[in-house]
């Protein structure tokens, strides 16, 4: 029988290898990429990944589950207000969408689709 406390740990270990999954594919492309931070506020909103090109920022949420339609955090909200960024990607198990938040082109992929091309 498996307990809540086994369910926790291990959504909890499949959202470090995910997000380690995306920073592996980002790494690669350092060398088109002047930064890659985290982004927290002092009310603890987070985005996992804030990656800078030139005078452009690309937020990045991980979500280490399969999603039928497109979850958009607070945090990932504040973030697309505050900055108003071109381009937002939100990495999941299963979904594949485009929308738009504002300004902001927000993509939905699966974590084994690459968004991070040299074009971004």
């Amino acid at each position: 029988m498996v307990t809540n406390k086994e369910i926790v740990r291990d959504q909890t270990q499949l959202i470090r290898y995910l997000e380690n999954f995306v920073l592996l594919n980002i790494e690669p492309k350092l060398d088109l990429i002047d930064e890659i931070n985290h982004w927290r506020t002092k009310t603890k909103a987070e985005v996992n990944f804030i990656i800078k090109r030139g005078l452009d920022l690309y937020p990045v949420e991980v979500k280490a589950r399969q999603l039928n339609q497109p979850v958009y955090s607070k945090s990932l909200r504040s973030f697309l207000s505050t900055y108003q960024p071109k381009k937002a990607f939100v990495i999941n198990l299963s979904l594949e969408q485009e929308d738009k938040i504002g300004p902001t082109e927000v993509t939905t992929l699966p974590f084994y689709q690459n968004p991070f091309s040299p074009t971004l």
